[in-house]
């Protein structure tokens, strides 16, 4: 297979993935009631989406141009992706304190308390 080829499979797996799990959450927020979990299923949504396509489009690029460094590209993926999602984290939870809503679905999802 190509990497054209393997690019767009990462691509379309990717966005059924997250669209599937977006469903679940929504699923599961109409059987329990959880009306305050919607917030945060469109953030991670659409954060998981942009981790994806960017992390699509440079493993085209370092695959096509210096594949003998993709493990180093995996291992610096893989801490990008959690430095991110913190800094996403704590730019939703710590907000000055006049325009702070925690919801009780954002302390679950980030594990912290006020």
């Amino acid at each position: 297979m190509n990497i054209e080829s393997l690019f767009r499979r990462f691509i379309r797996q990717g966005l059924c993935l997250v669209a599937a799990l977006f469903l679940i959450g929504l699923l599961v927020m109409r059987v329990w009631y959880l009306n305050e979990m919607l917030t945060p299923l469109i953030v991670s949504a659409v954060f998981a989406l942009v981790v994806y396509a960017a992390y699509g489009m440079v493993w085209r690029r370092v695959a096509s141009r210096s594949p003998e460094q993709l493990p180093t590209f995996f291992t610096a993926v893989s801490g990008f992706r959690l430095l991110l999602s913190l800094a996403v984290m704590l730019s939703i939870i710590l907000p000055p304190r006049e325009r702070r809503s925690c919801p009780s679905s954002w302390c679950l999802l980030c594990s912290t308390s006020r």
